[in-house]
């Protein structure tokens, strides 16, 4: 095996394939596999959840294979000048780096031991733009929560709906769910672990192609291809447990009310509980704990009278709310005797976003 390359080039593919291997306690699978074919070197890395391949054109190629320690190669190779052109050549048990005058050489394995890259042979595909992705695999993200040990709540829902596309995600605090312009008529819901929705983000930034079955999900973008399990569980039928729109909700400003958030937050602990006392003209907003207090008021509006609804919602969590949606203006719903509120974006419609409450501390009904 041998092959001339870029060292920059080749640094930004051995990234994506390292990601994979970072923290595996399986020594192969703490290796890079190297294949040339032809013009081509392929990178793969693999943790036997995920795995990602990397394609780069190279030039004076000689066919052959291997797996290069993922850790030592990367660093090498980070810390050479990004133009410079990097000869690497396999001799026995390991790989000669050559770059200039300089000489490196690192100990290999024999790729026999190391996993095939995993697939996904489905006819349900698609093509997705980058808009699509910020959709399902950006925003919709926000709703996950890592301490939610429930499997349904370690990844998002992907599954039509309404005609297209859709991603939700739940948590034990809020559900959201977004829809993108795509469609995937043959798919059944299927539900995306956390750390496979962060990569295909990251490898579709700019759209892609991708392919679903019942077990695995890939995609495929500017020379890259990464394929994951899917987790195996059944998701809530969120429809039937959603609170509907009312007509008992306000209007907001959502960069007035999550900049009156933010400024509360700034001065108490992270984990903070934030009071609203929501009228038909104004929302009081109140705040106490270490290290400090506060109390901001942003105006609202109603086309019906609202009798100080009182409310508690976790202020982090009331600010990643208010983050998802892009419309301007949002709507509060309430519905009486529930602890939840709908927040309703009327710029997106298919937007689905609920926050859970509760009673604030102190607070007594009148009888």
């Amino acid at each position: 095996m041998k092959f001339t390359t870029p060292a920059g080039d080749f640094l930004e593919c051995l990234k994506s394939a390292h990601g994979r291997c970072k923290s595996s306690a399986v020594d192969i699978l703490r290796h890079i596999r190297f294949d040339v074919d032809g013009q081509q070197l392929t990178m793969t890395g693999h943790d036997m959840s995920a795995s990602c391949e990397a394609y780069l054109g190279v030039d004076d190629p000689e066919d052959g294979s291997c797996a290069v320690p993922g850790d030592a190669i990367v660093r090498l190779v980070g810390s050479l000048p990004k133009e410079a052109h990097l000869t690497i050549e396999l001799a026995g048990h390991q790989i000669t780096v050559k770059s200039g005058k300089s000489r490196y050489k690192i100990p290999v394995l024999k790729s026999d031991d190391f996993p095939a890259a995993l697939t996904c042979d489905s006819k349900a595909s698609v093509e997705l733009s980058a808009q699509d992705v910020e959709t399902l695999f950006g925003r919709t993200r926000q709703a996950l929560d890592q301490k939610d040990s429930r499997p349904f709540g370690q990844g998002l829902f992907l599954h039509m709906a309404e005609g297209g596309l859709c991603t939700s995600g739940i948590s034990l605090f809020h559900f959201a769910r977004l829809k993108a312009t795509a469609t995937l008529p043959e798919l059944c819901g299927v539900i995306i672990p956390l750390a496979a929705v962060d990569e295909i983000a990251k490898v579709c930034k700019d759209g892609g192609h991708m392919t679903v079955s019942d077990r695995t999900i890939a995609v495929e973008a500017n020379g890259r291809r990464f394929c994951s399990k899917l987790i195996e569980s059944e998701y809530p039928d969120y429809s039937r447990l959603l609170p509907q729109l009312v007509e008992n909700y306000v209007d907001i400003d959502r960069a007035e009310t999550l900049a009156a958030v933010r400024r509360l937050t700034s001065v108490a602990e992270p984990n903070s509980v934030i009071d609203l006392t929501i009228g038909d003209r104004e929302i009081v907003l109140s705040m106490s704990g270490l290290p400090g207090e506060g109390i901001e008021s942003v105006q609202c509006s109603s086309e019906t009278k609202i009798e100080n609804v009182l409310v508690s919602i976790a202020a982090q969590r009331f600010i990643e709310m208010l983050e998802m949606p892009t419309g301007e203006v949002l709507q509060l719903h309430f519905t009486k005797g529930s602890m939840l509120v709908r927040i309703h974006d009327p710029s997106d419609p298919t937007f689905i976003l609920v926050e859970s409450t509760r009673i604030p501390k102190g607070y007594r009904a009148a009888a």
